[in-house]
């Protein structure tokens, strides 16, 4: 099987995402108190998230994820790292749950 690589970046080495569309599904979600209410299509991510948020609420784990997206993602509070050491989860279980978020806000987008 043959592994693409990307630069992340702070350098360390990184897969591929599945969808074309996770990057700009990415940068939404970390730009999430920057985004214009006025402009369509920030208005639709910025709502896309509210109900994710709520959807990843009810979930399993709910509040700890939420409580990680939030400080992680949305407010950039912290890393992965001191976010997995503040949760007592593993670093890749983080970056797993936020992976699943950023994937959940563009398929809720419509993409």
């Amino acid at each position: 099987m043959l592994l693409h690589w990307v630069q992340s970046r702070k350098g360390e080495k990184m897969s591929r995402p599945k969808y074309y569309w996770y990057g700009i599904a990415n940068k939404m979600v970390n730009r999430y108190h920057k985004l214009n209410k006025s402009k369509p299509m920030e208005r639709e991510f910025k709502n896309a998230i509210d109900r994710q948020l709520l959807v990843t609420l009810d979930s399993d784990e709910g509040k700890e994820k939420v409580k990680v997206i939030e400080s992680v993602c949305l407010d950039h509070r912290i890393t992965y790292k001191e976010a997995a050491d503040e949760m007592n989860w593993s670093e890749r279980k983080i970056q797993g749950w936020i992976n699943e978020f950023v994937n959940a806000v563009g398929k809720r987008v419509g993409f």
